[in-house]
């Protein structure tokens, strides 16, 4: 035996509404993910906060460049002996010296390389706060004078009321 469950009309229409509800919230959900790649502002906050916190290990690149330069200087130097008899030249001996140099000179560079990313982010903080530290002592000593003004003029009503008496 089956039975049939029939719902009333109200509850029928609460369910309904509430799936739609839920559907509707479901497609047009916002994926923050894709807020921050749209919004260029959002995007630099999170930016700076990733480059602040410091996830970038390798921030910092030694480079070594060698360069190996090679001169080969040759000199040959050739001795002749000459006998000269009535117009004529005999070579006697012949002796060949050849001297060879060589230069080899190395020369190598350490390049390092920084992330400046993080440099200008920490340095635009540290002149951020320098800038509140400006205001906030402006903001003291007008707040200093004011006391003053209203100390000082407390004390004059009150030097006058006495004298009234």
């Amino acid at each position: 035996m089956m039975r049939n469950f029939k719902l009333k009309e109200e509850y029928e229409l609460i369910i309904g509404f509430v799936g739609l509800l839920l559907l509707v919230l479901y497609f047009s959900s916002c994926n923050p993910v894709k807020k921050v790649l749209t919004d260029p502002y959002k995007f630099s906050v999170v930016k700076d906060s990733v480059i602040k916190k410091g996830y970038c290990k390798c921030d910092t690149s030694f480079l070594y460049i060698t360069d190996t330069i090679t001169t080969v200087d040759t000199l040959v130097e050739v001795y002749v002996d000459t006998i000269n008899i009535k117009d004529t030249t005999i070579f006697w001996e012949t002796k060949f010296n050849t001297i060879t140099k060589v230069r080899t000179i190395r020369d190598s560079v350490k390049i390092v390389l920084t992330d400046s990313t993080r440099v200008k982010l920490l340095s635009k903080e540290l002149n951020d706060a320098k800038t509140m530290e400006k205001l906030a002592l402006s903001e003291m000593k007008s707040l200093r004078k004011m006391l003053y003004l209203i100390g000082g003029g407390a004390l004059a009503f009150f030097l006058i009321l006495f004298k009234l008496k």
